[in-house]
């Protein structure tokens, strides 16, 4: 049995200005850092399978975010930005469901340079090859029938097969339309949500949590009152800059749910209690307390005292002039 032709690779070469390029900015700032995971782990899996593109199917999104730990929505949209920036070929993604390049292409076949043959789609291919390895074949789409329509049988014409990726394109861009319509309804749900957050920082990042938040069951409503809560909070408390969460980790944490009731503590460091004296707590004059009053057995007693003082001073006296 002979050993089946490799198709993808098994190294990619990475630009080291990658996240300097302006299209890759452009997705980070409209999805987030996670972006950037999201397309190495896109990249990798062209390459190492067919080597020049990927198909996007229904299990596309969940293999890519459980390789890198996100949601599907964000590959989601990460690849529909990608679209939307031209990193990935637009005709190609709303035709064929596939995402491919120029520049891919070009570098599939430079890293294929020393094996026997390398086989390109004729349907998928955005360039010209002038090497004497590259073999072009119009297998692309029976293989899209099959693989991404899966409606129409193995003996369909060529003309039905277009036809079909006609109805596909079609969907796909109603679809696009309404995607884009929901997602411009809930950026303005969150904008005075955001707008009366207390410590904004990233826009973008936020919105999407926010949308994670709704499609995980969390209501609009729920979510204003903790940031109106927690707004409250913070004033009340006239707490610091640095100790107010900042708007990315409150969504993306659900911190509003522990906000639904407001709390408000008193201000200020609480008094340390001095223990009065006696007099005091029983409302005295200090006088009163330390001169206690004598009576008249104590008086006579005083009187005598004194005498005896007197006495003993008058005895020594006389001691001294005899001497």
């Amino acid at each position: 049995m002979a050993r089946p032709i490799k198709t993808g690779i098994d190294y990619f070469p990475l630009d080291i200005d990658f996240l300097n390029d302006i299209k890759i900015r452009k997705v980070v700032r409209s999805v987030g850092t996670e972006a950037i995971g999201v397309i190495i782990s896109i990249l990798s899996n062209i390459y190492r399978d067919n080597g020049y593109f990927i198909h996007v199917d229904d299990d596309f999104s969940f293999l890519i975010a459980e390789e890198v730990n996100t949601t599907e929505l964000i590959v989601e949209k990460v690849v529909n930005k990608l679209v939307d920036v031209d990193f990935f070929e637009a005709n190609m993604f709303e035709n064929h469901q596939i995402l491919t390049s120029a520049g891919i292409q070009k570098r599939y076949v430079k890293a294929c340079e020393k094996r026997k043959i390398v086989e390109l789609d004729n349907e998928y291919l955005l360039t010209n090859f002038d090497n004497t390895n590259v073999k072009v074949v119009n297998n692309s789409i029976n293989y899209s029938k099959s693989r991404i329509n899966e409606v129409n049988s193995v003996n369909n014409s060529i003309n039905d097969g277009r036809s079909t990726q006609s109805k596909v394109k079609e969907r796909k861009g109603e679809e696009r339309k309404v995607n884009n319509q929901k997602e411009d309804a809930v950026k303005e749900l969150f904008i005075p949500i955001w707008n009366n957050y207390p410590k904004r920082m990233d826009f973008n990042a936020s919105l999407l949590n926010f949308e994670l938040a709704l499609k995980d069951g969390c209501t609009v409503d729920e979510i204003k009152l903790g940031v109106e809560n927690y707004k409250t909070l913070v004033i009340h408390e006239e707490r610091p800059n640095q100790y107010i969460k900042t708007d990315v980790n409150f969504f993306k944490d659900r911190t509003f749910k522990n906000h639904q009731t407001l709390i408000l503590p008193g201000k200020g460091k609480s008094k340390k209690q001095e223990i009065q004296p006696y007099w005091a707590q029983e409302n005295k004059e200090p006088e009163q307390v330390n001169q206690p009053s004598l009576d008249d057995s104590g008086e006579d007693l005083l009187s005598e005292f004194r005498s005896l003082i007197d006495g003993f001073k008058t005895d020594s006296q006389e001691e001294k002039n005899e001497v």
